[in-house]
């Protein structure tokens, strides 16, 4: 199950928004999305 936060990371990427638009949009650093995104495809099982 992904955190609400997580969530609006994946609409954001799913949108077509790169690490730095997410990061600006939701008032975090690109780091902490990239961060995001490594918790997100582990939780989904997505592999890089």
């Amino acid at each position: 199950m992904l955190s609400k936060r997580e969530e609006q990371v994946v609409r954001c990427l799913v949108e077509g928004r790169t690490n730095s638009a997410i990061a600006r949009e939701l008032k975090i650093s690109e780091n902490t999305v990239k961060n995001y995104l490594y918790r997100i495809f582990n939780k989904l099982g997505v592999s890089q």
